[in-house]
């Protein structure tokens, strides 16, 4: 959000910043019957989907949004400094992908638990986010009780994954099951229009690894050009191109 402050010159100047504690909505109410009350962090760059989830979560009074985010390296900063006991954030994020901040957390130690929001109906995008130390994955359309369940069962120790993913689970046969964790995330970020370097940015991989898994998981799919790539995508509902 944008913030209004004045220089050491007394000119009036503005800066971005993160939203860190929220409005006093998100907290609990005074005289309220006392329970423990969980921290959460929201990282999507869509702030209406944002200001969803959050209204959703503080419909049941046991969460505290203590910080948003609308990219991944805002993302992994906050967790680090925060320690919230619970992060729900977009896989898709810009600057750094969602299960590259689910790894650089579990590396640091930090306990945070994670609720992964994956945009299509892919099986894939949960199993990915489950290895890199997820507890849940959630599709971005899936209902209201749906999040809160996910949220609960993640909290009670379980993980849940959305009805709605396992729905189109890869078969043996398919080509797109033989790509690795990173050929999918790649083949995943081509297809939504992303550039080779804007990849490896986003993936925080060299230019040249990027490449090579590119041409890696051409050569497994047997398809050698872009279109080629985003028309299995929309075929699979694998983009919002579809």
């Amino acid at each position: 959000m944008l913030e209004n402050g004045k220089d050491e010159s007394g000119r009036l100047s503005r800066r971005v910043i993160c939203k860190v504690a929220l409005d006093s909505g998100s907290y609990p109410r005074p005289g309220a019957v006392h329970r423990r009350v969980y921290s959460l962090l929201l990282a999507d760059d869509f702030t209406l989907l944002r200001d969803g989830v959050a209204a959703i979560c503080r419909t049941s009074m046991k969460y505290c949004i203590v910080g948003e985010c609308a990219d991944g390296l805002a993302a992994a900063s906050l967790i680090a400094s925060l320690k919230p006991d619970i992060a729900i954030l977009k896989l898709n994020l810009p600057e750094l992908h969602g299960t590259e901040v689910i790894r650089r957390t579990r590396q640091a130690g930090i306990e945070t638990r994670f609720l992964a929001l994956a945009e299509h109906r892919d099986s894939r995008a949960g199993k990915d986010a489950l290895r890199a130390g997820a507890d849940g994955c959630l599709l971005t359309y899936d209902s209201a009780d749906c999040l809160l369940e996910a949220l609960q069962r993640i909290l009670n120790g379980n993980v849940f994954v959305s009805p709605n993913l396992g729905v189109r689970a890869c078969c043996p046969q398919d080509p797109l099951a033989s790509l690795s964790v990173r050929e999918h995330q790649v083949f995943s970020l081509l297809v939504s229009g992303l550039r080779p370097k804007q990849i490896a940015n986003h993936l925080d991989l060299s230019l040249k690894t990027v490449d090579t898994y590119r041409a890696n998981l051409m050569k497994k799919l047997e398809i050698y050009n872009l279109p080629g790539l985003v028309k299995l995508a929309i075929q699979r509902n694998l983009t919002s191109l579809a």
